[in-house]
C-alpha cells in the first residue's frame, strides 16, 4: 500500500471538499485519504485502474474522484500552495526530460478545427528519436524542489519555452540551465528582466560569455528531481490521453516528492546536512554543493 504521511495529508486536507454535503448529487462515501492513496498507488505502480487493490475501495469511485478533482483544479492548487509557502527563487534551474507515451495515450478526441493544431500537438505528444514522447520542462528552486513545469510535444525544442516558465515568477534572481538554452532570444529576455544568467555557451559561439562555474555545479539538483520523478511508473510512461489529466497527476506527484523527508535534493537548512556533516559522511560533491548554495568559499 502507498500511504500519505500525516503532515502531507494535513496540508492537503484544507483543499478537500466535505465528505458529506456541500455538493449536489450523491455524497462522498469513501475516506478522502484512502482515495488519495489509491490514486498515488496507481501512479506509483503504473497499473490500470481496474487492478487497484480492494483495500482502497471501489476502483471506479477512486477514478471518478480523480477525474472530478482534476477538472476542479484541486491538485494544481495543492501544488501551487506548497510551492508558494516554501520556495526559494533566488536561483532556479531549468531543464527538460522526455517521457515515453504508452499506446493508451493515443486517440484523444480532436479539438475544434479552428484552433489550427492537430490532436497530438494539443495533447503534448510529438514524434522524436524515442518515438512518441512528451517533454516535461521543469523549474527547480535553489534547494532542488520542483516549483513549476509545463508539458510540450517531444519534437519541440525546449529552449523556446524558458520565457514561459520565467514569466510566471517575478522573484527570480538567477537562472541556471545547460547549453541547450544558450539562445540569443533567451539571453536578451533574461537580461531585460535583470536576471543573472548561468548558461554555458555553445561550442560554435564566436564570443562566448563567462559564467560562474561554481554556481553551475548545483545544476545537478534538477536532475535529482527527474530521478525522484521517474520512480513513479505511472509517470515515467504516460498512459493518459488528455494532457490536462497527465498534468494533474504530475502536480500530485510533485507535491509528494517535494514534501517527503527522503527526497534526493536537500538544502543546508535540512537536519540531514548537519547530521552528515558531524559524522563526516558528506561526499566531496556534496561539500561543493553546500558551499555553492551557502555562498561560502571552498577550503584550499
Amino acid at each position: 500500500m502507498y500511504e500519505l504521511s500525516d503532515a502531507q495529508y494535513e496540508f492537503i486536507y484544507q483543499f478537500l471538499p466535505e465528505v458529506r454535503g456541500g455538493r449536489v448529487g450523491r455524497p462522498y462515501t469513501q475516506s478522502h485519504r484512502l482515495v488519495l492513496e489509491g490514486i498515488l498507488w496507481k501512479l506509483r505502480s503504473g497499473s490500470q485502474w481496474k487492478y487497484m487493490p480492494p483495500s482502497y475501495g471501489n476502483w471506479n469511485s477512486v477514478y471518478r474522484c480523480f477525474n472530478r478533482w482534476t477538472r476542479e483544479g484541486l491538485f494544481e492548487r495543492i501544488f501551487r500552495a506548497e510551492v508558494e509557502e516554501d520556495a526559494d527563487l533566488s536561483r532556479v534551474m531549468i531543464d527538460g526530460t522526455h517521457i515515453k507515451n504508452h499506446i493508451c495515450a493515443h486517440g484523444a478526441r480532436r479539438p475544434d478545427p479552428e484552433w489550427g493544431y492537430t490532436s497530438k500537438q494539443v495533447q503534448a505528444i510529438g514524434w522524436s528519436k524515442g518515438g512518441h514522447t512528451t517533454n516535461i520542462i521543469t523549474m527547480a528552486d535553489r534547494t532542488g524542489r520542483c516549483v513549476d513545469f509545463t508539458l510540450v510535444p517531444g519534437n519541440r525544442h525546449e529552449s523556446q519555452f524558458l520565457p514561459l516558465l520565467v514569466d510566471r515568477h517575478q522573484e527570480i534572481g538567477a537562472v541556471l540551465a545547460d547549453r541547450a538554452y544558450d539562445d540569443n532570444k533567451n539571453l536578451a529576455y533574461l537580461s531585460s528582466r535583470g536576471i543573472e544568467v548561468t548558461i554555458p555557451p555553445r561550442k560554435g559561439r564566436k564570443h562566448p560569455q563567462e559564467i560562474d562555474w561554481q554556481s553551475y555545479r548545483t545544476r545537478h539538483l534538477i536532475e535529482n528531481v527527474f530521478a525522484d520523478l521517474k520512480q513513479w511508473r505511472g509517470i515515467v510512461t504516460r498512459d493518459f490521453k488528455e494532457a490536462w489529466m497527465y498534468e494533474a497527476a504530475l502536480h500530485l506527484v510533485m507535491f509528494v516528492v517535494n514534501t517527503r523527508p527522503t527526497r534526493r535534493s536537500y538544502s543546508p537548512s535540512d537536519p540531514k546536512w548537519t547530521k552528515y556533516l558531524e559524522l563526516g559522511k558528506l561526499s566531496k560533491a556534496m561539500v561543493r554543493m553546500r558551499a555553492s548554495i551557502e555562498e561560502v568559499p571552498l577550503a584550499a
